[in-house]
C-alpha cells in the first residue's frame, strides 16, 4: 500500500473514532470517569494483543525501551482522560482543533529537553496553529463575539501538553526498541495512566452497567478497540515506507475532516451531534481549523 493511502486511513480513523468518542462521553456513559475506565480496560486488551505476539516472535530487542515506552504511555493516558472530561462539554470540532497544538508542543519540548533546532517555517507555523487555536476559543452569540467556556477549553491545552510530553517518551522507546513492543507497553501506560487516576470500588457499578448497553459497549470497542488500533497501525506504516514529513502534513488534515463530519451530522438530516451550524460560528471554526492545518503542516515541513 502506498503511503499516502496508510495516512489517510489513520486521518479518517481517528476523525471517525473522535466523533463517536462525542456521544460516549456527553450521555451515553454516567460520567467521563466511566468512559476513562473503560478506555483503560480496553488498552489493556490492546495491550495484550500487541505484547504476547511480540513476546512470542521477534521479542522486546533487550526490553530497554520499556520504560520509556510506560511512561509514555503514562502521560497518553493522562492526556486522553483529560480530552474525555472537556468532550462531555465542548463541541468535537473545537475540541480536536484545540488538541492540534500538540505538534507546537512536541517541538517546543524538542527544543528544550533534547536541543533541537526551529526552521523560521517552523516558528511561523507554531504562530499560525497557536493563533488558530486562540480563534477557535471564539464564537458569535447574541450579537457579539463571546469566549468560549474557559474550563474545557484550559482542559484541552493541558491534555495536548500530557500528549506531547508522551511523544518525546515513547520516540526514545522506538530508538530502543520495535515499534510494536512500544506500542503494546505504550498501552500498557495508558491503561496505568488512566485506571490509576479514575478507578476506584464505588466505579465498578456504574461501569458494568452502562458496558451492558449493546449500543455502548459496541461503539467503545469500535471507537477504542478498534478505529484507534487501525489508525496507530496505518501511520506506522505510513512513516515506515513515506516520507515522515509528507506523511505528517497529510496527517495534518485531521481538525479539518473532523470539521467536515461534524457539520454533515449536525445537518436537520441526520442530526447526531447538533453542532450549531449558523454563517458565523462555521466562519470562525473554519478560518480556525485552516490556520492550524497550514501551521501544522509549516512545522512537518
Amino acid at each position: 500500500m502506498d503511503w499516502f493511502y496508510a495516512a489517510l486511513i489513520a486521518v479518517f480513523g481517528l476523525s471517525i473514532a473522535s466523533l463517536v468518542e462525542k456521544p460516549l462521553a456527553s450521555h451515553l456513559f454516567p460520567s467521563p470517569r466511566a468512559l476513562n475506565n473503560a478506555f483503560g480496560l480496553v488498552s489493556i486488551l490492546r495491550a495484550a494483543l500487541y505484547l504476547i505476539p511480540v513476546a512470542l516472535t521477534i521479542g522486546f530487542q533487550g526490553g530497554s525501551g520499556v520504560i520509556w515506552a510506560i511512561t509514555g504511555g503514562v502521560f497518553f493516558g493522562l492526556g486522553i482522560s483529560l480530552y474525555f472530561h472537556a468532550l462531555k462539554t465542548e463541541e468535537v470540532s473545537r475540541a480536536v482543533t484545540i488538541a492540534s497544538i500538540a505538534p507546537v508542543f512536541i517541538v517546543l519540548l524538542a527544543v528544550v529537553i533534547l536541543g533541537e533546532s526551529v526552521t523560521l517555517v517552523q516558528l511561523l507555523g507554531i504562530g499560525a496553529v497557536v493563533f488558530g487555536v486562540a480563534f477557535i476559543g471564539f464564537k458569535p452569540g447574541s450579537g457579539k463575539i463571546v469566549l468560549i467556556d474557559k474550563k474545557p477549553f484550559f482542559i484541552l491545552i493541558l491534555s495536548t501538553f500530557s500528549i506531547a510530553l508522551a511523544f518525546i517518551f515513547v520516540d526514545e522507546a522506538t530508538n530502543r526498541m520495535n515499534v510494536y513492543a512500544t506500542e503494546g507497553f505504550r498501552c500498557l501506560g495508558m491503561s496505568i495512566g488512566v485506571l490509576a487516576t479514575h478507578w476506584t470500588p464505588k466505579q465498578t457499578k456504574p461501569l458494568i452497567i452502562a458496558l451492558k448497553k449493546p449500543k455502548v459497549m459496541a461503539l467503545t470497542l469500535f471507537s477504542e478497540g478498534i478505529l484507534t488500533n487501525v489508525s496507530a497501525l496505518a501511520l506506522v506504516y505510513a512513516l515506515s515506507v513515506g516520507p515522515v514529513s509528507l506523511v505528517g502534513a497529510t496527517f495534518a488534515i485531521w481538525p479539518f475532516v473532523v470539521l467536515v463530519l461534524s457539520i454533515s451530522l449536525s445537518t436537520r438530516f441526520l442530526n447526531i451531534l447538533n453542532e450549531p451550524l449558523d454563517r458565523s460560528t462555521l466562519g470562525f471554526k473554519l478560518i480556525a481549523t485552516l490556520l492550524v492545518v497550514v501551521g501544522i503542516v509549516a512545522l512537518r515541513l
